[in-house]
Order: C-alpha cells, then structure tokens, then sequence
C-alpha cells in the first residue's frame, strides 16, 4: 500500500516536457517519537524535508522557511541526520541547518562546507563527510566545523578523497567509506 499522501510535487507541470517531473527520495528517516522524514528532490531543482507523525499516512513540508538560492530556489538537500536528543539536521548547498522541534522551525548553524552524508552522535557531535574536504567534526550542533582526515589515504596531489558515507559503530568508532 503506497504512503505518500501529501508527498506533492510543488512543480508546476507546464513548465516542464513531462507532465510528471523527475521525484526522488534523497532520504527517509525517523525519531524516537515515530516521526518520519523524507527529502525528495523535484526535478532536481525542488527540495522539500517532509514529515509524518501517522506512518506516511500524511506528509508535511517543514522545510518551506529555508532560504533561496541566487536563482530563486530552493537549497539542494545533501545530508540530513537526527541526534539522540531528537534534533534535526540538514546539510544543503546553502550550508548546515538544526531545528530542535521536529522540523517545525529552523535555524542556519553554518554555510562554510557542504557535506555529501552527515551523522550524528552523543551530546550534540555531527560527522560530516564531504566531496572535496573529506570528514569534518563539529562539537557545537554544527556551529563549526573542524577537518579531521586523520588516517584516510592520500591521492598522488596528497588530497584526501572524497566521503560520501558514514557510519559510527556502538563502541563510538567512526568508518568512512570513500
């Protein structure tokens, strides 16, 4: 049975050569509350954070106040994890935003790096893995961020490559997949 009631494209039809833009699923996740979120891209030009609080039965958008790109657009949807204390966090091409009250208001913590996959940690840590600085640390909720490429392989200009997956096992150890 499909759960998307409310997942509704915001595209107009007419602007576009199919009468059904390109939707994607970025990412589903839930809280400890039962809550659901899902980012979907429209046509790779809409981004929308959506949550249900009834099983999908219904989707809000709560991610409507985010600001708009030079074009007009919304902010493309990168990362998103949930903390232990239920926090939120997006990291969009517009930089890092938390929201403390599942979604319904959001607060931007940083637009210095924009990271490809983020994960959270115990007391507000944030893991960040990133195309082009490898991963990034933040202590502060995503306030600052900090390069912590200790340890990754080197390529022959002695970058370190790109990281688009994260993974924290429950002895704390962090793994990288590159």
């Amino acid at each position: 049975t499909p759960v998307n009631n409310g997942l509704e494209n915001p595209l107009d039809p007419s602007t576009y050569q199919s009468s059904t833009p390109d939707t994607a699923v970025l990412f589903l996740d839930s809280n400890a509350h039962g809550h659901l979120f899902a980012g979907i891209s429209f046509a790779g030009i809409e981004y929308h954070i959506f949550r249900s609080v009834d099983n999908g039965e219904s989707w809000t958008s709560i991610s409507r106040d985010f600001p708009k790109d030079e074009e007009g657009d919304s902010p493309r949807l990168v990362a998103f994890a949930i903390d232990a204390r239920g926090h939120l966090f997006a990291g969009t091409s517009l930089g890092y935003f938390r929201s403390a009250d599942h979604g319904d208001s959001w607060t931007r913590t940083s637009s210095s790096y924009s990271a490809d996959f983020l994960v959270a940690h115990e007391h507000g840590q944030l893991f960040a893995g990133t195309e082009f600085d490898g991963i990034l640390h933040s202590a502060d909720g995503g306030a600052s961020w900090t390069p912590i490429n200790k340890g990754l392989p080197r390529d022959e200009d002695g970058e370190v490559p790109g990281v688009f997956s994260l993974e924290i096992d429950s002895s704390g150890q962090l793994f990288a997949g590159t």
